[in-house]
């Protein structure tokens, strides 16, 4: 039986990133089994994070809402920046979230309403564009709007669900039972997720580790080019840089090749030789910074299907080199947009 080559080198470059990245979630990815809450007065936020928040405090202000708190939990993984709202006459809370990982070159933010109830039912909805590796929890009704940015569109879409449910009995957030509230969630939240083989108490360290199951739901997310939400005019651009520049350059090679042998006189032997470098390294700059997330398994798909589909033939160590600038670049991107 013939196996094609490129598909081979697809799967076992997928093969190679598996056996790497199993042992390397299950050690880098734990939960605290208590938090650890640090106020984080005005005083203390950077200009970029006070205009941020700002930004969100006068959209907030509009439906009634008003900071009770911006804080952080220290003694979770990575980097993290929380404003909580509060409107006495609306007992929903209002957060805004932001996260960074560890190494400051994923970033990401999302707003969320949440509601909670006499019964234990709690309504949550937010515009989270990050898919998660955890289950969600029992009695937790959670709506994520990717892509939603209208504040008082999300918040009307939360009361439309919450008027559902008015009669469980509505329980006010406040400023008394807020942080109490949380790290009772949170210790039921890290039970859940052990009961569901998703964590594994630690007694050594003293957290909950991620298991091979998290991992590799953690690589399902990683593979799939489309776990993440996309604008639609940044998704268009993406493929039609990232998979056209390297396809236009293979169609029209012979008269670009004409062109540099006119134009870059005594260098065009090291022009016309460099011409497919330069072509995928574009590529993959374009694919770096118009995916903020995915940035590598988008350089593989881009760097290898356009040409294998409608050319028959594809360049594997072109597209791995597409791979890796599109992820060194979506990494530096996302370093540059984080303000945490």
């Amino acid at each position: 039986m013939h196996l094609d080559p490129d598909i081979i080198y697809l799967l076992l470059t997928m093969a190679v990133i598996s056996a790497l990245g199993i042992p390397r979630i299950r050690q880098a990815v734990w939960l605290p089994r208590e938090l650890t809450f640090e106020d984080v007065p005005p005083e203390k936020l950077t200009p970029a994070q006070t205009d941020f928040l700002s930004s969100y405090d006068r959209r907030l202000a509009e439906l009634g809402y008003h900071p009770f708190t911006t804080y952080r939990v220290s003694n979770m993984l990575g980097h993290n920046l929380i404003r909580v709202y509060l409107n006495s006459a609306d007992p929903a809370k209002a957060c805004v979230t932001m996260v960074a990982a560890k190494n400051k070159t994923l970033f990401s933010s999302y707003v969320e309403f949440a509601t909670k109830y006499a019964d234990g039912t709690r309504l949550v909805i937010n515009n989270n564009n990050i898919t998660g590796i955890f289950d969600d929890m029992p009695g937790v009704i959670i709506t994520r709007y990717r892509g939603v940015t209208d504040i008082a569109e999300l918040k009307r879409r939360h009361d439309a669900q919450a008027e559902k449910l008015r009669s469980r009995g509505i329980v006010f957030y406040t400023r008394e039972n807020y942080f109490e509230d949380f790290r009772q969630y949170h210790v039921r939240y890290c039970e859940h997720q052990e009961s569901q083989k998703l964590l594994r108490w630690d007694g050594t360290s003293g957290v909950y580790r991620a298991t091979t199951r998290t991992a590799l739901r953690g690589l399902r997310n990683f593979f799939n080019p489309i776990a993440d939400h996309f604008s639609v005019p940044r998704f268009a651009l993406g493929i039609m840089l990232g998979g056209g520049l390297p396809l236009l350059a293979a169609v029209e090679r012979v008269p670009i090749v004409s062109w540099l042998g006119v134009h870059a006189g005594a260098g065009s032997p090291y022009a016309i030789s460099l011409l497919p470098l330069a072509v995928y390294t574009a590529a993959g700059l374009s694919v770096g910074l118009l995916f903020s997330r995915r940035t590598f398994i988008w350089g593989i798909l881009l760097g290898v299907l356009p040409a294998k589909f409608l050319l028959g033939h594809v360049d594997s160590g072109y597209s791995l080199w597409m791979a890796a600038i599109a992820d060194l670049m979506g990494r530096t991107h996302n370093r540059r947009k984080n303000i945490l």
